[in-house]
C-alpha cells in the first residue's frame, strides 16, 4: 500500500511540473539587462515571445503605463519563423525616478484573434535600487568641525542683468523726458566757455599799448570768435567784404582803419577804441549763439555799431539781401524776444511792386553760400558738387536784391520749377553787349552778366560772333563774364587764365566772387570744367 502511494505521488508531481513548464513556455519572456539600477539610470528590458506563425502578436508602446519606470526608447527586431514557430522580440529602454528598494516589471504581449485581444503577461522581473549614500548605522557619532572652509563665490549674473536693465530704463526716461533740456544746457555751457575764453584773451589786448602785430592778432581773434559764434565764414574776408556781410558801412570803415594801423605801423592810438566796438559786436555774436536761432543769419545794423551792447543783445537777419549778396533791410533785433523792425516805407512799396510784376531773376552764388539755408536755389546744370556755383532767385530792387525764400514759396503756393522758368525767361530778356579784347571777349558791366552763362541762346550768339564753335567761359565775379576761343594758342590761353585769376582775387570793385572755374562749351552744351591755373 505504501509503495502504491509513493508511485501515485511521483506521477502527480511529474504531471504538475509538466503543465507548469508548458504554461511557462507559452508566456512571454521578460527580463532586465542588469540586477541593480541607480536613480535616473537607463536600463534595458527585453520582451520576447514564441508563438504560432499564424498568430497576430502586438507589443505595447508609449501609451502603456510602465510604472514605476518611464519609457525612453524601444527597439523592434524582425520576426523569425522556424517550423511554423515565430519569435518576436522588443528591447525597451527604461529609467526610473522613484526611490524604492526593489523595482518589478512584467510587460504583456497582445494577441489578436477573432476580433478580440488577449493579454499575456511575462513573469515579473525585478531590479534592486543602488544607493549612492550608505545609510549610517545607529552607533555612528557626529564630530563637530569648526574650521573655516573658504567657498568660492560665483558672480550673480541675473542681478547684474536686472541692474543694467534698471540703469537703461532710467537712461531712456532721462533722454526722452529731459534730453532736450540737458543738451541745451550743455550747449549753452559750451557757448559760454568759448565766449569766456575769447573775452579773456581779447581784453588782454585792450589793457595795453598795441603794436601793429598785436593789433593784427586782436582782429584775427575777433574774426575767429565771431565766425564760430555766428556761422559766418569771415576769417578770410577783407574788411570791405565783412562790412557787406554784416551790412555795416561804418564797420567796414573802422576795420579799414585797423588795416591802416596794421600795415603802416602808425595810428596805434586809434586802434583801441575800434577794438572796444568790435567787442560789442562779439557780445552780440555771443547772444546770437546763446539763442541758437540757426534759421536766421546774424547781421549788424548801422545804429547797433555805435551803441554799447551787452550779452543779451542780438541781431538776426531775415530775407532781404543786397545786390552784392549780403543780407539787408528787415531784421529782428534787440534781445532774444525778437522785436520785429519793419522795412522802410519806400523799400517796402518797391518790394511789393516788384513782386507783382514778377521781375524775378537768377543770381549765381558760391557753393558755400550761407543764404542757402533759408532761400530757394538750384544746383548748377552740370553738377551739384563744389565749387560749382549755386543758382539763387530773387527780386532786383535796383541797389538791392531780395532773395526768394522758402517761406515765400509756401506763402505764394508756387513750385520751384515755376520760379526757375520765370527767372530764366526774364534773364533771356536782358541784353548784354560783347566787347572784344586782346585774345578774348568780355560781356561785363550788367548786373546779370555772369548769369548769362545760363542762357543758351546767349552762348550760341557769342559763338557766332566769335566765329568759334568751342569756347571757354569764365565768371569769376558778379557782373563779369570773359570768353575766349578754346582753340586759341597756348600763350593766349595762359593770358586768359591769368586774367580770370586776377579778377577772381581783385576785390577793388566790390563785386562778390562766384567761381574760379573755366567752362568749355560746344554749342549750348558744357563739355568740360577746369579750375583756373594761377
Amino acid at each position: 500500500m505504501k509503495k502504491t502511494f509513493n508511485i501515485f505521488f511521483t506521477l502527480l508531481f511529474l504531471i504538475t511540473n509538466f503543465v507548469v513548464a508548458q504554461d511557462e513556455q507559452e508566456l512571454p519572456y521578460g527580463r532586465f539587462s542588469t540586477d541593480s539600477i541607480m536613480l535616473g539610470e537607463e536600463i534595458k528590458y527585453t520582451l520576447r515571445y514564441e508563438h504560432n506563425a499564424d498568430d497576430e502578436v502586438l507589443f505595447v508602446d508609449s501609451t502603456y503605463n510602465f510604472t514605476p519606470f518611464e519609457l525612453l526608447n524601444k527597439e523592434f527586431f524582425p520576426t523569425r519563423s522556424v517550423n511554423n514557430v515565430s519569435i518576436d522580440c522588443v528591447i525597451y529602454t527604461l529609467a526610473t525616478y522613484e526611490i524604492d528598494s526593489v523595482y518589478e516589471l512584467g510587460l504583456p504581449v497582445l494577441i489578436a484573434e477573432n476580433g478580440t485581444t488577449d493579454s499575456l503577461f511575462a513573469h515579473l522581473d525585478g531590479v534592486f535600487f543602488k544607493d549612492l549614500i550608505q545609510v549610517l548605522p545607529d552607533t555612528a557619532k557626529v564630530i563637530a568641525d569648526v574650521n573655516y572652509v573658504e567657498v568660492q563665490r560665483e558672480f550673480n549674473y541675473p542681478y547684474l542683468m536686472i541692474f543694467i536693465g534698471i540703469i537703461f530704463a532710467i537712461a531712456l526716461i532721462v533722454v526722452f523726458g529731459f534730453g532736450g533740456k540737458i543738451r541745451e544746457h550743455w550747449r549753452k555751457k559750451k557757448v559760454q566757455k568759448a565766449y569766456d575764453t575769447f573775452i579773456s584773451s581779447y581784453k588782454s589786448y585792450l589793457g595795453k599799448e598795441l603794436s601793429s602785430s598785436e593789433t593784427e592778432d586782436a582782429v584775427a581773434l575777433w574774426k575767429g570768435y565771431l565766425a564760430a559764434a555766428t556761422n559766418l565764414e569771415i576769417q578770410a574776408l577783407t574788411s570791405k567784404e565783412i562790412g557787406k556781410v554784416l551790412v555795416s558801412k561804418k564797420l567796414e570803415e573802422q576795420l579799414k582803419l585797423l588795416d591802416r594801423v596794421i600795415y603802416s605801423g602808425s595810428g596805434a592810438e586809434e586802434a583801441k577804441p575800434v577794438l572796444k566796438k568790435l567787442q560789442n559786436i562779439a557780445n552780440k555774436g555771443f547772444a546770437y549763439a546763446l539763442a541758437n536761432e540757426k534759421d536766421k543769419t546774424f547781421i549788424l545794423l548801422e545804429d547797433d555799431f555805435e551803441k554799447e551792447s551787452h550779452h543779451e543783445d542780438v541781431v538776426f537777419a531775415v530775407t532781404e539781401v543786397s545786390q552784392n549778396g549780403t543780407t539787408d533791410s528787415s531784421s529782428l533785433s534787440g534781445n532774444v524776444s525778437q522785436e520785429i523792425k519793419t522795412l522802410p516805407a519806400d523799400i517796402k512799396q518797391k518790394v511789393e511792386n516788384t513782386k507783382s510784376s514778377k521781375e524775378i531773376y537768377p543770381l549765381l552764388k558760391t557753393s558755400d553760400w550761407v543764404g542757402k539755408d533759408f532761400s530757394i536755389f538750384k544746383n548748377f546744370p552740370i553738377s551739384s558738387k563744389a565749387p560749382l556755383p549755386l543758382i539763387a532767385f530773387g527780386y532786383d530792387l535796383g541797389e538791392q536784391f531780395m532773395f526768394y525764400t522758402k517761406d515765400d514759396l509756401k506763402k505764394e503756393k508756387v513750385s520751384e520749377d515755376a520760379i526757375y522758368k520765370q527767372a530764366m525767361a526774364n534773364l533771356k530778356e536782358i541784353k548784354v553787349p560783347f566787347e572784344s579784347g586782346p585774345g578774348f571777349y568780355t560781356a561785363s558791366g550788367n548786373d546779370f552778366s555772369a548769369e548769362k552763362i545760363l542762357d543758351t541762346d546767349f552762348l550760341l550768339e557769342a559763338q557766332k560772333k566769335m566765329g568759334a564753335y568751342k569756347i571757354i567761359v569764365a565768371i569769376p565775379r558778379r557782373t563779369v563774364m570773359y570768353l575766349t576761343d578754346a582753340n586759341s594758342t597756348e600763350e593766349q590761353l595762359k593770358l586768359f587764365q591769368k586774367l580770370v585769376h586776377t579778377t577772381y582775387l581783385d576785390d577793388s570793385y566790390g563785386n562778390a566772387p562766384i567761381t574760379n572755374l573755366l567752362f568749355t562749351f560746344e554749342g549750348a552744351e558744357c563739355k568740360e570744367v577746369n579750375v583756373v591755373a594761377p
